[in-house]
């Protein structure tokens, strides 16, 4: 990595972190997010002994049974210290969870001085080993690049949880926060995977493109299908959880919509950008060349790309599917319902950027690979392997 590139990087991830830390501490000045003051918080810990397992009194008319158990606790102010919980298990639980056993890793609520209850087992640490060996593999299959992923994910994720849902909570303008945090992730994440390149304006300017007509499709889409963004329970709970500035369930979805075709724009967007640059830097093609390449290339990546979409759509929701499906007498009925209506407007919303990008993004790649932006070239054509996995630096 030259200078150039090396500024840049570092660059953009203090500017990453002053956007991040900044748009957090903004948007929690009313709302205090996770702080425990909306619900009960639960203590996790460590079951020592099953001290005893009893049937459930028979004049209750349930049945079941009342699980007693040791558990050494290991969170804040409690830590060290042994409490005795319970955990019911009867038929008044739709949701039953497995009976607990010695050594499980547990939540326990505390509803009175003595009276602790079990709550969830704690899941989360296969998930963290899942989690390792993901990060081990993209590092080792992607080399430098790998990392450089891992590092745009992470700051992702850190502008969707820290910046964007604490301006949801918060009652704030749903439409300019889903709309920032989309540019900035674009942004930063191109330029950290694939620094100041003329192959990442290219990216960055056709993921803008789709991302613009995501929005501009579902706001109208909105306006024609009426929705009122009463999905389901869950949209209903949200629009009670700030009472002073109430949330706009049709901006929820207007976010959800835009930031789930975000993923697939920016990754046909790239494709697109780099396959056409490493034509051109091999062959020097003309611009009429490449963007007859461009469109031969996105017709194979359109089929793939929009079948992937709409099947992670249909694979997120299959159980909310099937359901419906089931309790609704007819199809006019069914594809009609709110829900319904979201999930095939995102998904078509979704396939048409993709679309509009392809043909853009194309277009720009051939203007500015053929153009002067010279400057943009942070890496030499020599030097182009620098981030291949062969790599030995």
């Amino acid at each position: 990595m030259n200078k150039k590139q090396a500024a840049v990087y570092i660059l953009t991830i203090l500017v990453s972190i002053i956007f991040i830390f900044c748009g957090y501490k903004y948007n929690t000045r009313e709302y205090q997010f996770l702080s425990g003051e909306q619900a009960d918080s639960a203590y996790s810990g460590k079951i020592t002994e099953i001290l005893s397992i009893e049937e459930l009194d028979e004049s209750t008319g349930l049945s079941g049974s009342v699980i007693t158990f040791e558990c050494l606790l290991n969170d804040r102010d409690m830590k060290g210290q042994t409490v005795v919980a319970t955990q019911t298990l009867d038929d008044y639980d739709q949701m039953p969870q497995p009976q607990v056993e010695e050594g499980d890793k547990v939540l326990l609520y505390k509803y009175a001085e003595d009276n602790w209850q079990f709550s969830e087992f704690i899941r989360l640490d296969p998930l963290i080993v899942l989690c390792g060996v993901f990060f081990l593999m993209v590092l080792v299959f992607g080399g430098k690049k790998g990392f450089n992923t891992l590092v745009s994910l992470v700051i992702t994720c850190l502008a969707i949880f820290m910046v964007f849902v604490p301006a949801v909570l918060s009652g704030y303008n749903i439409y300019f926060w889903s709309i920032v945090v989309c540019a900035f992730v674009t942004v930063v994440s191109m330029l950290i995977i694939n620094g100041l390149h003329k192959k990442t304006l290219v990216a960055i300017l056709g993921s803008f493109c789709g991302v613009t007509v995501s929005a501009l499709l579902t706001v109208l889409m909105g306006y024609f299908l009426n929705m009122t963004g009463m999905l389901d329970d869950s949209y209903l709970y949200l629009s009670l959880l700030n009472p002073d500035r109430p949330i706009d369930l049709n901006a929820a979805i207007f976010a959800s919509i835009i930031i789930g075709a975000l993923g697939a724009v920016m990754d046909i967007a790239m494709d697109i950008a780099t396959s056409l640059y490493e034509m051109y830097s091999k062959s020097h093609l003309k611009p009429a060349q490449l963007i007859k390449s461009g469109f031969e290339i996105g017709k194979d990546m359109m089929g793939t790309m929009t079948t992937t979409l709409i099947l992670a759509y249909i694979g997120s929701s299959l159980a909310v599917t099937v359901l419906l499906v089931a309790y609704n007498a007819s199809l006019t009925e069914l594809l009609n319902k709110e829900m319904v209506i979201k999930e095939i407007l995102q998904s078509l919303v979704g396939s048409i950027s993709i679309m509009v990008a392809l043909p853009f993004t194309t277009a720009v790649a051939a203007l500015v690979y053929r153009g002067k932006y010279d400057w943009l070239d942070g890496l030499k054509e020599e030097d182009i392997g620098e981030f291949s996995f062969d790599s030995e630096e």
